[in-house]
């Protein structure tokens, strides 16, 4: 999102379309923290720019040639979206209590790019260590046995006491549905992991 620039810098904002797209590609101003972004290596898949306010059409294709020819990003092969411009005449909404001035430009760019991958690998590995510990917690409650004293000298006893191997086996249905779950999340967490290392390996044989 370009610009954003407090009140108190107004004096320093840019109010150039190019200026202000090329900001949108900069990590530092993406919501995603990215600090190893590689624009060479990370390549787009789709690229959606939405601007707002004083901004033709001609300016925004104008600055899309500008990024492609000075490799300020790099698609993928194997998809053919590439960009996608919106125009909006209306401004962008500021609040009183908001300390982001208001300017007669904005640009907003959503994308989609290979390098989330790796952004969320540790995520994913902390993930897959919490369903470990998960699963263990499901195995203790399932091979628990529950102990039955009630005797068998009470009629309404007896009826309580046939409940609990129905219960029983409900709960340990419910439980070895959530194991299948958790197989399955830790599998695909494993073919992500798998997918990845695969494409790093060919991305280096080039």
């Amino acid at each position: 999102m370009s610009p954003i620039i407090p009140k108190v810098d107004v004096s320093t904002a840019p109010n150039d379309v190019q200026k202000i797209t090329d900001d949108c590609f900069k990590p530092a101003n993406w919501f995603v923290k990215y600090t190893e972004f590689d624009p060479a290596e990370d390549k787009y898949m789709a690229i959606s720019l939405n601007y707002r306010d004083d901004i033709k059409s001609k300016e925004a294709n104008a600055t899309v040639q500008w990024l492609k020819s000075n490799n300020k990003v790099t698609l993928v092969e194997w998809c053919l979206t590439g960009f996608k411009i919106g125009l909006n005449e209306l401004p962008a909404v500021t609040l009183e209590s908001d300390d982001i001035v208001a300017f007669s430009k904005n640009a907003i760019m959503i994308a989609n790019n290979t390098g989330i991958s790796r952004v969320l690998k540790g995520e994913f590995a902390e993930v897959s260590e919490d369903l470990g510990f998960l699963e263990k917690d499901y195995l203790d409650v399932l091979i628990k046995q529950p102990t039955d004293d009630v005797g068998d000298d009470n009629a309404s006893d007896d009826a309580s006491t046939d409940c609990f191997p129905a219960a029983e086996r409900g709960l340990q249905t419910v439980i070895r549905k959530v194991f299948a779950l958790l197989n399955n999340l830790k599998q695909n967490i494993n073919d992500l992991n798998k997918r990845e290392n695969k494409q790093q390996d060919s991305t280096s044989e080039r």
